[in-house]
C-alpha cells in the first residue's frame, strides 16, 4: 500500500533535487522571509513549482501544503507536506547539509516520506508498513542507550519564546550528551536518527520541517512523542524523536520541565 504514492514522491524529489544541484555554488539572489533570519531564493521557488506540478497532476484531489507557495486544498483527506529546499541558509552559504523533503499524511498519520540530499545523492524513503530505506537498503535506528554517547540534534522556531526555551534545554542537554548540535535541516536530521547516525532530535519547528521524515523515522524504529511524552500530533508544540532506548525518557525528563 502507498507504493505508487511513494514512487511519485521519489520522482518529484529527484526532479527538484536536480534543479537544486545544478545551481549549487552559484551566486543567488536571496530574500528574507517575514523573519529576517530565514532566507528564500529563486531555486526554492523553482523546486517547489516542480514538485507541486507533479503532485497536482497525479493526485488532483489531494491537499498540497508547501512552505514556499500557496496551499492547495483538495477534496480528499490526504495532505502532502513539502519543503523543496530544507536548509536554504546552508545552501546559500555552500554548506552541503540540506535536502528536498516530501511527505504524505492522513490526519496525523504519516504514510509516505522522501528526504533527498542532492549533494550526497542520498535518498531516504519509506511508506507505512514497508520499512525505511537509504538508497534502497533497509535502515534501522542505533542501539545506543548511553546518554553520554548520544548526539542530540535540535531545531527551533525563530521567536523569542522558543529561543529562550531551547536555550534552557541547551544548558542541560549539552552536559548530558556527547554533543548538542543545530545543523539547519530538520528533515535530514530526522533521517540521520532513522539510519543510526544520530540518536535523538528535538524540535519546535514548523510541520514542513518534520512531516516528510516522520514515516521514515517510524519505519526505522524511532520513538516519537511531544515534549511531555504524549503522542505527537500536528498540533503539538514540540517533537522528540529518538532511537527508542532509555535516552528518550532521560530527554523527556528535561524537556517536560521547560
Amino acid at each position: 500500500m502507498y507504493e505508487y504514492e511513494l514512487n511519485i514522491a521519489i520522482n518529484a524529489a529527484k526532479a527538484a533535487g536536480k534543479i537544486i544541484q545544478e545551481s549549487y555554488g552559484l551566486v543567488l539572489e536571496e530574500k528574507e522571509k517575514e523573519n529576517w533570519q530565514e532566507l528564500v531564493t529563486q531555486i526554492d521557488l523553482e523546486a517547489d513549482c516542480e514538485i507541486c506540478t507533479i503532485l497536482e497532476e497525479e493526485f488532483p484531489d489531494h491537499t498540497i501544503k508547501s512552505e514556499e507557495s500557496m496551499h492547495k486544498s483538495g477534496k480528499s483527506e490526504f495532505t502532502w507536506y513539502i519543503d523543496p529546499l530544507d536548509g536554504t541558509t546552508n545552501y546559500v552559504t555552500q554548506i552541503p547539509f540540506f535536502c528536498t523533503a516530501i511527505g504524505l499524511m492522513k490526519g496525523n498519520e504519516p504514510l509516505v516520506g522522501v528526504v533527498f540530499s542532492p549533494i550526497t545523492s542520498e535518498i531516504f524513503t519509506a511508506a507505512k508498513g514497508k520499512g525505511a530505506f537509504l538508497n534502497g537498503k533497509k535502515i534501522h535506528v542505533s542501539k545506543n542507550d548511553d546518554i553520554r554517547k548520544t548526539l542530540i540534534n535540535f531545531c527551533h522556531k525563530n521567536n523569542p519564546e522558543e529561543i529562550e526555551k531551547i536555550g534552557k534545554a541547551w544548558v542541560q542537554l549539552k552536559q548530558m550528551g556527547r554533543d548538542l548540535r543545530r545543523l539547519g535541516s530538520g528533515n535530514l536530521d530526522i533521517a540521520f536518527v532513522a539510519c543510526g547516525r544520530n540518536d535523538a532530535y528535538l524540535s519546535s519547528s514548523k510541520i514542513f520541517d518534520i512531516a516528510p521524515a516522520l514515516v521514515i523515522a517510524k519505519e526505522a524504529g524511532c520513538k516519537i512523542t511531544d515534549w511531555k511524552n504524549m503522542p505527537w500530533t500536528a498540533a503539538s508544540e514540540g517533537i522528540l524523536i529518538t532511537n527508542g532506548t532509555r535516552i528518550h525518557d532521560q530527554l523527556i525528563e528535561v524537556l517536560s520541565k521547560l
